[in-house]
């Protein structure tokens, strides 16, 4: 009889000895915190995680702030060009000690009294063209030839004496004419003839010209 009470009295021991320990696991899990703040849970039932606070803002620019306009021109600046002269150079011709044109060697009264009239002229490359009627007489300077050379060269000529120079009729009609007192000094002056009236002409223009080139 003692040994069923006690046994009774054991269970009876053991299952209040469980209720406790049952209520106080229940007040621990009720009570129970945490270093950080609690989840909340929305009405639907999620769970939503705090704000991590970060910055939402895009990163800054890679770029390092550079502007974006376009660099300066690398092109150097040139100094302004020259303007190019399209002008032709003259080709005048000057004559011998006065320094003046070749066509003006011989004044207008001279070229009356030679020609009879007054001849049209026109300055060519070393000389002057003279035209009068049917008449036409080049006349040039050539610092190189001679009398000599230009009678063997023309298959000979005839000897003249122009205002104390002298000069030869060659053989083809051109009139040639020394600057120095020699025939076989270089310096010229030179009538182009064809006829004997051009070369009585040319006589004449060249005893005026050749004044002018004497040395």
């Amino acid at each position: 009889m003692k040994t069923h009470e006690r046994r009774h009295s054991l269970a009876a021991a053991v299952l209040l000895s469980a209720l406790g320990v049952a209520g106080c696991a229940s007040s621990i899990a009720g009570n129970a915190s945490f270093g950080g703040s609690a989840p909340s849970t929305s009405s639907s039932g999620g769970i939503t995680l705090p704000s991590s606070g970060a910055n939402s803002s895009p990163p800054p620019s890679s770029s390092g702030g550079e502007s974006s306009s376009p660099p300066p021109s690398s092109e150097s600046s040139l100094p302004p060009s020259s303007p190019v002269s399209t002008d032709v150079p003259s080709t005048s011709t000057s004559g011998g000690g006065d320094g003046t044109g070749f066509c003006s060697l011989v004044s207008d009264a001279q070229l009356k009294s030679i020609f009879g009239g007054m001849p049209s002229k026109k300055s060519s490359l070393g000389g002057c063209d003279y035209t009068y009627g049917s008449l036409f007489i080049p006349v040039a300077e050539f610092s190189t030839f001679d009398v000599t050379s230009q009678k063997t060269e023309n298959g000979g000529g005839t000897d003249i004496t122009v205002a104390g120079h002298p000069g030869a009729v060659l053989h083809d009609g051109d009139v040639v004419v020394s600057e120095t007192k020699s025939a076989a000094s270089g310096g010229v002056v030179k009538a182009y003839t064809s006829t004997a009236e051009e070369q009585a002409a040319a006589k004449k223009l060249l005893a005026i010209i050749v004044v002018h080139f004497a040395h």
